[in-house]
Parts: C-alpha cells; structure tokens; sequence
C-alpha cells in the first residue's frame, strides 16, 4: 500500500478560497490628517484574513467576485468646520459622506459608513478624504472590508 504525505489540505471552494476567511481590520496610527483627495492609509493592520488589504496603497482588493462590505469609522478634528470622506471603486468614486462641525461646542465629530457592493475578482476600493480635516488616530479611527457572499 503507497502512502501519501502532505505539509497542508484546503478545502476547494470557489476560486481556491475559503470565503469566510475574507476580511481585514486596520487603523490609523497617526494623529495627522491625509492631504485633500489622499487615499487614507490604514497602517495598522490587526486582520488581514486572504491578504484583501495592501497599507502601502490603501486598496482592499477583492480576490473572488461576490458581495462585499466595507466600512469605515472616522473623527473630525475640532479645528475646522467640516470634513468629508469618499469611497472609491477602482479609481473612480462611489459614495461621499461628511460631517459639519460647530466650532461654538468645541467636540470631536465622528462620522461612519457602511457600504454594500457587487465587485469582480481584482476590483479595489479605497476611501479617500476629499475635504476638511480628520482626526486619525487609532483609537477613533479604523475600517474594515469582508466578504459576504456570491
């Protein structure tokens, strides 16, 4: 009788990979504020389940087609009145969302979204400060990105 050695077995899905092992979790660990229209780059990386997530660049990057969640929780620096924040896909912008702030209350603002979307496999997503200036730090700043389903 032959026998068989193997150093690992995964179990065959679509593309090769496990979907619930798709998802990531960064942070921002700098109080500085991204330039207008910069990629924000969340540098610290806690999860980063199927390498979706380069900090390099910013991208969460799809590696199956299917739905996907990506989020994001951010606070606007008391300094200035307003700020908003973008997502984009592959380039090109998707959502906008933003806070205005009154400076009579002096307080920080956070702003959050939750986004829903269809990607191909190679599809990238980033989220981008278009305007104002926003309190990075990493207790009151992170995002996520995971796979849902096909």
């Amino acid at each position: 009788m032959s026998k068989i050695y193997v150093d690992e077995i995964h179990p065959k899905t679509a593309g090769g990979i496990i979907e619930n092992t798709i998802n990531c979790l960064a942070q921002v660990s700098t109080s500085t504020s991204p330039s207008d229209g910069s990629v924000i780059l969340w540098n610290i990386v806690s999860i980063n389940r199927g390498n979706v997530y380069n900090s390099s660049t910013g991208r969460f990057t799809a590696p199956i087609t299917g739905v996907y969640e990506i989020g994001y929780s951010l606070t606007c620096d008391p300094t200035v009145d307003d700020f908003f924040v973008r997502i984009y896909k592959n380039g090109s912008g998707l959502t906008n969302a933003g806070a205005i702030y009154n400076q009579l209350d002096n307080n920080y603002m956070q702003v959050s979204q939750h986004v829903y979307i269809e990607l191909n496999s190679g599809d990238y997503l980033t989220i981008v400060k278009q305007d104002g200036a926003i309190y990075t730090n990493d207790d009151f700043s992170s995002a996520y990105f995971r796979y849902i389903g096909a």
